[in-house]
């Protein structure tokens, strides 16, 4: 409950609108197109294409033109994740799935570290608070999804090994 009392605390100081780089914004950006459009599809367009077609000056990061449509997403399950969240809670709902990825990372961190013979609750704060997760869980990233799906993966692999 306190890391995600900190994490709240840390977006609730920010704007969920808005991404730390540009890489994140993008991601909102889909996110947003994706839920106002009601759409799987996350071209998120380029107002400058006709004077840029090749993209070179697009303002968000990683954006590549696929056809005719616009993609910055890395990940569809994401995007559409995120893009149903967007339609349910605004930019919000999206940097929630990044909290719960970072709170279910440091709770599987902890749980490693008690299946290898230790306490758990330095591995906990040293995850949730101390590495780049704590970054990742304040923002409009897969990173802290992704990362506590896959440490979950493993804590889970080890039980059915040991």
């Amino acid at each position: 409950a306190v890391l995600v009392a900190l994490y709240l605390v840390i977006v609730a100081l920010g704007d969920p609108r808005a991404g730390l780089i540009s890489d994140s914004g993008g991601k909102l950006a889909t996110a947003r197109v994706m839920a106002e459009g009601r759409t799987l599809s996350p071209d998120i367009g380029y107002w400058a294409e006709g004077l840029d077609p090749d993209g070179w000056f697009h303002p968000l990061a990683n954006t590549e033109r696929v056809g005719d449509r616009w993609v910055q997403a890395t990940s569809l399950p994401y995007a559409a994740t995120t893009a149903g969240l967007w339609a349910v809670a605004g930019p919000l709902g999206v940097t929630l799935l990044s909290v719960a990825g970072g709170v279910a990372a440091a709770l599987a961190a902890r749980h490693l570290a008690r299946q290898l013979g230790a306490r758990g609750d330095i591995a906990f704060w040293l995850v949730g608070l101390a590495s780049p997760l704590a970054v990742y869980a304040v923002d409009a990233w897969e990173h802290a999804p992704a990362a506590g799906l896959a440490l979950w993966g493993i804590a889970l692999a080890l039980e059915r090994i040991a």
